[in-house]
């Protein structure tokens, strides 16, 4: 009998030490160094729970531009300290300057090609003064950033994604000029109907001192969990931080999964 209860004992070890279980795989914003998060089978976990659980020596794949720009090696995530105690660093090597994200798992986070298209182009032009005439800016000055087109959901059918800013000073971070402004948007096709679909915004229709106004934009468009859908990297920031977010896009709206960033 205790030869048949130590067998026993000997075969569910495995399970007591989590053998099986979905590989932790960590996401880090490239640009920063700081941990967004990570995911394990199909779930997103905040970057406090899972950096004690990063080892020192994981691997990365790095991309830029929606493409990938190499690999590297990442230190065991490590806290920035006050006043940003739950975000923490990885130092990537080598640094792969420019780079978007780095990926610890080992599928292509670029499956389908991401399109830059011309910001100068009418339909988006019309698209954005739309937006900021229906909040306030009546004659807007339209500063589109960045337009990409790219089939999200794998679908076959494309979605556009775009960037627009516009501060009259930029000298003066902590106020805004009336006819400011700061959106990141999505143009998606639902149920046969072009639909916007904020993914960040902020309209100034007058003059304010000591505001503090954000801007938005978009980092990159990644299959980031590798279930086959891109999530989008939207940043923002402001004259006292900055912060990064993973969105998951929806018909009727987005998902922010995991973010990471230190502002006061």
């Amino acid at each position: 009998m205790g030869g048949r209860r130590g067998m026993a004992l000997l075969i569910g070890l495995p399970l007591l030490l989590g053998a099986g279980q979905p590989r932790l795989v960590p996401v880090v914003d490239a640009r920063t160094g700081y941990l967004l998060g990570a995911t394990q089978g199909g779930r997103w976990i905040a970057a406090e729970r899972a950096a004690g659980r990063i080892r020192a020596g994981e691997r990365y794949r790095v991309y830029a531009g929606e493409r990938m720009a190499g690999a590297s090696t990442g230190t065991k995530p490590k806290s920035i300290e006050e006043p940003c105690a739950d975000t923490y660093l990885v130092d990537l090597s080598p640094a792969r300057e420019g780079a978007d994200v780095a990926v610890g798992g080992a599928w292509n986070a670029v499956p389908r090609p991401v399109t830059r298209l011309d910001p100068a182009g009418p339909v988006y032009r019309a698209a954005v003064r739309d937006i900021l005439q229906r909040n306030g800016i009546r004659n807007p000055v339209v500063r589109i950033t960045r337009v990409v087109r790219v089939d999200l959901e794998g679908d076959g059918r494309d979605e556009v994604i775009v960037a627009a800013s516009h501060a009259a000073d930029d000298d003066d971070p902590t106020s805004s000029k009336a006819g400011d402004y700061s959106v990141l948007f999505v143009r998606k096709v639902v149920r046969g109907q072009v639909r916007t679909l904020m993914l960040g915004e902020q309209y100034h229709p007058r003059a304010a001192t000591f505001n503090a106004p954000s801007t938005f934009s978009l980092q990159g468009v990644y299959d980031l969990d590798g279930d086959g859908r891109l999530e989008v990297l939207a940043h923002s920031a402001y004259y006292e931080g900055a912060s990064t977010a993973v969105l998951r896009v929806r018909d009727d709206g987005n998902d922010e999964l995991v973010s990471a960033g230190c502002g006061v």
